[in-house]
Formats: C-alpha cells, sequence, structure tokens
C-alpha cells in the first residue's frame, strides 16, 4: 500500500483541498492519503470555523482516508514549528511514502534545493529573518528576504505556501525523513484572501492548477470546481445571517459530502466571538505581567501592551490591533492569546519539544484508513491514540502535551456554547466513515 501524508488545516475542508487529494492518487498512485490537521486552534491564531470532529469527517468525506490531530503546541505556533509537529507525527508512523502539499510555484526541486540550504544555515537564517521582521514586514516576505541573502529565490509576501513547502521539506531534512514529493501549483484565488468579491467572482468557473515537478508542467482544469482561499470561505461565512445562510453561499465551494458534514457542526459565529473575548479578558485581567511574559511566543515586552490595550478594547479584534508592532504581527499576536488561553508556556514547550514529542492522535478514518492504522501498528515509533480513556501516556512531555490537546477542545466547547462533555476528548471517538 502507498500511503501520502499531507499536513493541513481544513479550516474548512474545500474544493482545493479535494483537488489536492485527488492529485496524490492520480499523479502518485497514492492508495492511501494521510492527513496531519490543526485541532480547534488554528496556526493564524484563531478558533477553527468548525470542531475538529466535524473537520476531520468533511476531510475524509472528501477524500482523505485517515485525519490525525497536530497538537496545540505545535498547530498553534509558528510556521517552522508547525512543520516541524506535522513532520514528527508523518515520520513516527513509520509507513509514509510520499509528502503532497500545495505551492505557488508548483516547483518541488527548488523548494527542496531551497530547504537544503535553510537547514544548514539555520542559525545565520534566523538573524536575516530577524532583520525583515523588524523593519515590519509580514513574516512571509521577512522569510523571503531572508532566503535571498542566500541566493534562495523565494515569492514573497505573495507566497505564503512557498514558504510554509520550505519549511515542511527543511524538517524532513533535519528528521531524516525522504518522503516522494508531490508539490500541486496553486493558482486563482490566492492562499489567505479574505476578499468575499473575489470568492463570488469564482464561483462557478473552472480554475486552472498545475501538478507536477516545474512550474507550469502538466497544467489541467478542475472541471466544475470552485476554488477559493479557505479564508474568503470563513469570511463569507462570518458575513451570513445565520448557519443555514452561511452553507447555502459556500455550498459551491466545498465537496457535497464534506458540506453534509459540516452541517452537523456548530459553526464560528459572532456569539462564538463576544465569548472568546470574555475569556481572553478574564485571563487577561488576572494574569501578572510576569506570568503573560512566560506565554510561549511572549518577548520585548508585549505583555505590558496587552495590559494597556485591555484598557480599552472592546473586542478581540481591536485587543490585538491595540497590542502589534512591527516586530509583533497581528497573527503572532492572535497565537499568544490562544497559548494564554490553553496554557502554552515556554516552559511547558521546552520540555515537549525537547523530547521531540510526537504521538497520533485518530480522529476521523475510512475502511482504507483503518488499513494505514493497521499498518502503523506495527510500524510507528510513536504512540497511536484512539481513546485516551483507555491508554493513556507513559512520557511526561507527551502527558503535558495531551493534556493541553484536551484543555482546549474543552474551551473550545466553551466557546461554542457546547456541554463541555460532547466535546471533550476523553468522550468523543474517532469518527468512522464508510463511503
Amino acid at each position: 500500500m502507498k500511503i501520502c501524508g499531507i499536513i493541513s488545516e481544513f479550516d474548512p475542508f474545500h474544493n482545493g483541498h479535494s483537488y489536492l487529494i485527488d492529485s496524490v492518487r492520480a499523479k502518485k498512485g497514492a492508495d492511501a492519503v494521510v492527513c496531519v490537521m490543526s485541532g480547534d486552534f488554528t496556526q493564524r491564531g484563531a478558533p477553527a470555523i468548525a470542531d475538529k470532529f466535524t473537520r476531520a469527517e468533511a476531510a475524509v468525506r472528501g477524500g482523505a482516508d485517515l485525519v490525525l490531530e497536530l497538537p496545540f503546541c505545535y498547530a498553534v505556533n509558528g510556521a517552522g514549528e508547525f512543520a516541524k509537529g506535522g513532520i514528527r507525527i508523518l515520520k513516527g508512523l513509520g509507513c509514509i511514502d510520499a509528502l503532497a502539499f500545495g505551492s505557488e510555484s508548483g516547483d518541488a526541486q527548488a523548494l527542496m534545493s531551497a530547504a537544503r540550504l535553510l537547514a544548514e544555515e539555520s542559525a545565520s537564517f534566523s538573524e536575516e529573518l530577524k532583520k525583515g521582521l523588524s523593519r515590519g514586514l509580514p513574516y512571509p516576505e521577512s522569510y523571503a528576504l531572508a532566503a535571498q541573502a542566500f541566493g534562495i529565490g523565494l515569492y514573497g509576501g505573495s507566497s505564503p505556501n512557498d514558504v510554509l513547502a520550505c519549511e515542511y521539506l527543511k524538517q524532513c531534512v533535519l528528521q531524516g525523513f525522504e518522503p516522494e514529493v508531490l508539490c500541486v501549483r496553486r493558482e486563482g484565488a490566492a492562499h489567505g484572501s479574505g476578499d468575499a468579491e473575489r470568492a463570488s467572482a469564482c464561483r462557478g468557473k473552472d480554475v486552472t492548477i498545475s501538478c507536477g515537478g516545474s512550474k507550469g508542467s502538466n497544467s489541467e482544469i478542475v472541471k466544475g470546481r470552485s476554488i477559493v482561499s479557505a479564508s474568503a470561505i470563513r469570511k463569507t461565512i462570518s458575513e451570513a445571517e445565520g448557519p443555514d445562510e452561511a452553507l447555502r453561499a459556500i455550498a459551491s465551494f466545498i465537496p457535497e459530502e464534506s458540506l453534509d458534514a459540516l452541517q452537523k457542526g456548530k459553526l464560528w459565529d459572532s456569539a462564538c466571538g463576544d465569548r472568546l473575548f470574555s475569556l481572553l479578558r478574564h485571563e487577561l485581567m488576572r494574569r501578572s505581567s510576569a506570568e503573560l511574559a512566560n506565554i510561549l511566543e511572549a518577548g520585548e515586552g508585549i505583555e505590558s501592551r496587552l495590559k494597556k490595550s485591555l484598557q480599552s478594547a472592546n473586542d478581540t479584534d481591536s485587543l490585538i490591533l491595540g497590542t502589534k508592532t512591527k516586530r509583533y504581527t497581528y497573527v503572532r499576536i492572535s497565537r499568544m492569546l490562544m497559548q494564554l488561553l490553553a496554557g502554552m508556556t515556554k516552559d511547558r514547550y521546552a520540555v515537549i519539544d525537547g523530547e521531540k514529542t510526537a504521538y497520533a492522535r485518530v480522529l476521523a478514518f475510512s475502511d482504507t484508513g483503518a488499513a494505514v492504522l493497521r499498518t502503523a501498528s506495527d510500524s510507528a515509533d510513536i504512540p497511536i491514540y484512539t481513546n485516551l480513556n483507555k491508554k493513556r501516556p507513559e512520557r511526561e512531555s507527551e502527558k503535558l502535551s495531551l493534556d493541553t490537546d484536551v484543555l482546549a477542545s474543552d474551551i473550545y466547547s466553551n466557546l461554542t456554547g457546547k456541554k463541555i462533555y460532547d466535546g471533550s476528548d476523553l468522550t468523543c471517538n474517532p469518527i468512522i466513515v464508510r463511503i
């Protein structure tokens, strides 16, 4: 069985994700697709549009075979740590043959060459990266400029997928993981585009996407699929009047089977946002500056700015805008706030990362996914968790990470107005999808 891995967020799962999975099967002959997906909170520092079990089911109904959770400590973190956690899990399964991802360039060879150089120059590269960030440039653009200092051509602020792809491949180099690589070029709506007009303009149109080792190769038309960015879909949902209208508005962008899964879940809305701000305000008021300074991505006195911004903020957005600086971007502050809620401190992460913690927490699977789990049960050198009540972690670092995942899910249930019991990791079993 040939098994391909994808590191993802699926926030929400849409036609572009479906195309990526179809490409894995068509271009690489994959028999199974394993996705490592962010849990209830995402890399951009925000709660997901739907809970992790709902999104995992949507992914399996849309073509994935097995969805595993990327632990909170990696999922709500910078691009490098996000990639590190995902690759640790895929490598740890011991049965992944290929790695697939989206890319603006579609040039797998160039990205791998860049990744090797960046892996070799990690300390010096970090210093170059800080130069761009200190000038107030976005992370992808700062990353591209740092790469250019080493003679590596990336696509700058307009290509966050290439930046993340480099991080995936760099982690493959650093961790000694050598999967076959499938790089699928993105076109049409850009990643990160939250423009609802762009989404409307793409409705019902075919979108060209290239798949292969070099830019422009093997171009083909995605018949009958409207492909827009996840952020555009989230924006469309946020502007809809109620969940029914939201689902109707995004129906063209999401596979029908996946849409059915989303209908059963609770979509994030303004009431959830109000609860989030109330919880954040409480945490910021009760925490000392020293405690805030120990949050994973805190530093350089940002805790004082948060305390000051809180005095006049009336929602989470105004809190972040009143805190951000050239050095501390909106997304980084967002992540820091989510880390605050989940208790992800510098000390805790040092233990987790120091022991190279990784485990496979199963969220959803198909019959083929069940076969992958049977294979992984023999090949994996990381724990596989399907029921946290029946199997508990042996290492302290795994316990710290899993406890954070459980807490994060309970917080998400609280924010979405759900009983904690109904969404708890200690009561929810993986979703089995019969197709």
